[in-house]
């Protein structure tokens, strides 16, 4: 009896949730969420699309996370508010395709979710729909987006009609370029390799890549020879550096796996019992950046296209260079392209001083060099430039048996902290997804 109680009042709390719009349950938690809110009032045929289309997650931002986005970035906040395509793709990389609940983030440690940010020119050039990341653990629930930005759950589950909203504490982050990207990382001898052999544009548009980018203390490590190379072999290098049409997070590789990359060589994978991983004999130090056109890793060697059967020494703190001969400069290769651009401008603080090294800013580089617009159609523009890179503030996130969620007033809905745990995958399924009628209204929401 007990148990059929028990059972009884969870299916009410579900219930109390379905039943309502999405605008109702935004406004229903107006302490909360008052400001995306006004800002989806502010585009009624978005509001009206995303809340007719059927089994979604909506990740809304708090009022406190919007605030910090107006603070931080005055004028990115104002052109969201003018430039109606500009709020489509904000909007849209906040909502997930499907049904989500907590307890689906939770029992997975890592994973991507598509979003509602598909075939956007401009914006995004991923199959499916550009991704977040979440990681969890502890029971802890994080949102990772563009330049690894984090976002935390604040409060789960509150249902609605066609889905569920997750309340979070900082705004998604679109995932940039991969120029902007891996300056804003500050991996700029990449960036300055990509432009000084011409890859740079097709590096950035090409649909559904995984790129590894060789740290500039990589790049530094083979100074004697990278300066010394023909455009066309530094070209030739850089394709052994990228895997297309698929875009691989460190979670996919397994140990002695293999792939083929653009230069149509081969590379191989080594995985630690400790989860550090080798590409070939480079050890990644970053992984599973987002960019706009797939995702990008961080290694500390340049990979060599004639020595591809070259293997690591995990107990070794670096490794060998992969190029016989090559010994370290203490110029940076290739940064010299960034510096005498951004000396262009007079905007940066670096190439005013003549440095040829990483400390070249993201900005200089965006008003000096802007990426050309392709010739061909097949690659959509997508410099992002307009995105300016939030910054976070740095706290500790806690969570304790007393943080733990559960029901919140009529609805279900928990804290923050460990997701229900009467949540699962199962929950998923018995919103009744309708496949058909989400992809029609996802293209609606994105062609609007």
């Amino acid at each position: 009896m007990r148990l059929l109680q028990l059972f009884l009042l969870a299916l009410a709390l579900v219930a109390g949730g379905l039943g309502q719009s999405l605008e109702a349950v935004l406004a229903k938690h107006s302490e909360t969420l008052s400001t995306i809110h006004s800002w989806l009032q502010t585009q009624p045929a978005i509001l009206t699309v995303l809340g007719a289309a059927r089994g979604v997650t909506m990740l809304a931002p708090s009022n406190k996370a919007m605030d910090e986005l107006h603070n931080s970035n005055p004028g990115f906040s104002a052109q969201l508010t003018s430039d109606t395509g500009l709020l489509t793709a904000f909007l849209s990389y906040h909502v997930l395709s499907g049904v989500h609940t907590s307890g689906d983030f939770a029992h997975t440690p890592a994973a991507t979710f598509p979003t509602f940010m598909n075939n956007y020119p401009g914006f995004s050039n991923v199959t499916g729909g550009q991704v977040v990341q979440t990681r969890a653990k502890d029971g802890a629930v994080t949102f990772v987006s563009g330049q690894n930005a984090e976002s935390r759950v604040q409060k789960y589950d509150l249902h609605y009609d066609n889905g569920v909203v997750h309340i979070i504490d900082s705004v998604l982050t679109i995932p940039h370029n991969l120029t902007n990207t891996a300056v804003l990382q500050g991996h700029t001898a990449m960036v300055g390799a990509l432009r000084a052999s011409g890859a740079e544009l097709p590096f950035n548009h090409a649909p559904d890549v995984t790129i590894f980018a060789p740290s500039n203390d990589a790049f530094s490590a083979i100074g004697s020879l990278a300066v010394n190379l023909a455009v066309q072999d530094v070209a030739g290098i850089l394709n052994y550096h990228v895997i297309s049409g698929q875009v691989q997070f460190s979670w996919q590789v397994f140990h002695g796996g293999q792939l083929t990359a653009s230069s149509g060589a081969s590379i191989n994978f080594r995985v630690e019992a400790d989860g550090t991983w080798f590409v070939n004999s480079a050890r990644v130090i970053a992984s599973n950046i987002l960019i706009g056109n797939g995702v990008l890793h961080i290694m500390d060697g340049v990979l060599n296209p004639s020595n591809q059967t070259a293997t690591p020494d995990p107990a070794a703190a670096t490794q060998a260079p992969a190029f016989a001969g090559a010994s370290t400069t203490t110029c940076v290769p290739f940064t010299s392209v960034l510096a005498t651009a951004a000396a262009s401008t007079g905007s940066s603080t670096a190439a005013a001083a003549g440095k040829t090294t990483a400390t070249v800013t993201a900005t200089a580089v965006w008003t000096a060099s802007p990426l050309p617009t392709p010739a061909s159609s097949s690659l959509p523009h997508s410099p992002l430039a307009a995105f300016p890179t939030r910054t976070r503030p740095s706290h500790t996130h806690t969570s304790s048996a007393s943080a733990t969620p559960g029901p919140s007033g009529d609805e279900p809905g928990g804290e923050v902290g460990s997701p229900p745990k009467n949540s699962g995958p199962g929950q998923t399924a018995g919103m009744g997804v309708a496949v058909v009628v989400l992809v029609a209204g996802a293209a609606a929401f994105l062609n609007w």
